[in-house]
């Protein structure tokens, strides 16, 4: 299991948000968890997936984009009045 994290700019509003990114590489495919951080020190999860190839290093930003996607859907106002 290898763990990304860092900071990603939401394209629509421009908010810098900490993410964390679980990757479990294997042969062909890696399975990934993603969570963002919210105010209070609350993670949200996000969707995981799979990404296939066979490739290990070319699926990392495969997986990233598909992360920052979701990321850059999500409304964090409401999430965090949650």
């Amino acid at each position: 299991m290898v763990t990304i994290d860092g900071e990603h700019v939401q394209a629509v509003t421009g908010k810098l948000i900490t993410y964390k990114v679980d990757l479990d590489p294997g042969p062909e495919s890696t399975y990934y968890t993603a969570r963002v951080l919210l105010s209070g020190a609350t993670w949200h999860e996000l969707e995981g997936g799979t990404v296939t190839g066979p490739e290990q290093n070319a699926r990392t930003p495969q997986v990233l984009q598909a992360v920052f996607a979701q990321i850059d859907r999500l409304d964090f106002d409401a999430l965090n009045r949650v």
